[in-house]
């Protein structure tokens, strides 16, 4: 569910603002279709979705006024994108990655729009970055499966990368809107 953009953003349970990360879904038209910003994350041991398609996004600092500041300063550390003054459309109710743990993590996916081609500059966190295609996900053209940990998943295949978990449910929500 989207939320209409209101004074009070989500701030994480005091009890639980160790495992709260927020991401940003960045809207942006490329030849009048809708695209969003996904980033690949670069391969590091332990890291469970290292080597995976992402948002941009993390966890929750206690410095954060709000997820909201934590989505603008992670997107801002990851990609060099400022988002402060794009346009803001809410968020969504955070979703819990599947391989976060029986603790879990709530992430909150926030959504903003580009009028324009952002100068990008990655952190060491990422290895590449890319716009993806809403508009074909919508459509199913992109519809795949990929195989992790011998289970198979839904997937969105785009090129070289497969879009899923959580970042593909993410994206289905807004989608779905």
């Amino acid at each position: 569910m989207i939320t209409r953009v209101t004074p009070a953003r989500p701030v994480p349970d005091p009890a639980h603002v160790a495992r709260c990360a927020a991401v940003s879904v960045i809207v942006r038209a490329i030849d009048g279709a809708p695209h969003t910003l996904l980033l690949k994350r670069a391969e590091r041991e332990g890291d469970p979705w290292s080597g995976q398609i992402a948002l941009p996004g993390g966890r929750f600092e206690r410095s954060d006024a709000d997820l909201y500041t934590t989505a603008l300063r992670e997107t801002h550390e990851e990609t060099a994108v400022d988002l402060r003054g794009s346009p803001y459309h809410g968020h969504a109710e955070a979703l819990h990655p599947f391989s976060a743990g029986p603790k879990g993590m709530p992430v909150t996916p926030f959504l903003f729009s580009l009028e324009h081609e952002p100068q990008i500059a990655l952190s060491a966190e990422a290895t590449t970055w890319f716009w993806f295609p809403l508009h074909l996900a919508a459509d199913g053209k992109l519809n795949s499966s990929i195989s992790f940990r011998n289970n198979t998943f839904p997937s969105w295949q785009f090129g070289e990368h497969a879009v899923w978990g959580l970042t593909m449910r993410i994206l289905a929500q807004f989608i779905a809107r």
